[in-house]
C-alpha cells in the first residue's frame, strides 16, 4: 500500500484548476488527522481523507507548523534540499499571493502500489 499527505491550492479563475501541489513532509500527520475538519472519504477499498479549507485556515496551519521543518532531521542537508523549495511554494502562495487562490485541500490519499 502506498499513500501520499498533500496539500494543494486552487486558482480562483473559472475552471479553478490546480495551481500548486506539496507534500509538507514536516506537517505532523496526526494532528492534520485529528482536525475536525478531515473528512473521511472511502471507495470500500481505500480509506483517504480530504479537508477544503480557505487559504486563511490553511495559512494558519502553515505557521503553526512551518517551525517543525527546522527541527530534527530536516536539519540535515538532504532534507533541507527538500524542504526548503516547498516552504518557498507555501509561503508564497499562502502569505504573498494568497488573493489568487480559492481554496486549499488538505488531503491523504492511498492506493494499491502492486507490491
Amino acid at each position: 500500500m502506498a499513500s501520499v499527505f498533500c496539500v494543494k491550492g486552487y486558482y480562483k479563475n473559472p475552471d479553478r484548476r490546480e495551481a500548486f501541489h506539496i507534500e509538507p513532509l514536516w506537517w505532523p500527520r496526526d494532528e492534520v488527522f485529528a482536525d475536525p475538519r478531515m473528512k473521511e472519504i472511502t471507495d470500500g477499498m481505500f480509506l483517504d481523507y480530504e479537508a477544503h479549507i480557505s487559504v486563511p485556515e490553511a495559512r494558519e496551519l502553515h505557521e503553526r507548523f512551518r517551525p517543525l521543518s527546522k527541527e530534527g532531521k530536516f536539519l540535515e542537508d538532504r532534507w533541507k534540499a527538500i524542504v526548503e523549495p516547498r516552504l518557498e511554494i507555501l509561503d508564497g502562495a499562502l502569505i504573498d499571493q494568497r488573493d489568487r487562490y480559492s481554496h486549499i485541500l488538505v488531503a491523504f490519499y492511498e492506493w494499491s502500489s502492486g507490491m
